[in-house]
């Protein structure tokens, strides 16, 4: 009788550690999940404001548009449709700089919010 006890005590200790380790890991994983979506954020971002600032170049470089000029870019396909981008070009004695601006949402304070400023120097 008094084994049987001690077997019930072991077996409810067992399911409660192996009940807590499950939630670790489920917690472990959805930080991952968070981490790894934030950083792919951040990378699309980069990508958006580098397709600003190649845009940029080719107005002032292909279509010879003359600077200064503070434009929106127009929407961007595909994983970048939801990046807005604002393209900027400055006189920058020799030469030109092209900024590009790429936001995702409106709100800073928002986990769905990033935003990347590159720029690009254009010499003659």
């Amino acid at each position: 009788m008094r084994q049987d006890g001690i077997a019930l005590v072991a077996a409810l200790f067992l399911v409660v550690g192996l009940a807590a380790l499950a939630v670790l890991a489920l917690r472990a994983s959805s930080h991952t999940a968070d981490a790894r979506s934030l950083e792919l954020l951040d990378d699309l971002s980069e990508l958006a404001a580098t397709a600003g600032v190649e845009w940029g170049a080719y107005r002032v470089q292909r279509l010879g548009e003359s600077c200064p000029f503070d434009v929106g870019m127009p929407k961007l396909p595909g994983t970048l449709e939801k990046f807005s981008v604002r393209v900027q070009c400055q006189p920058d004695p020799p030469g030109l700089q092209i900024k590009a601006t790429a936001r995702h949402g409106n709100d800073p304070q928002s986990p769905e919010y990033a935003e990347r400023q590159l720029s690009l120097s254009l010499k003659p």
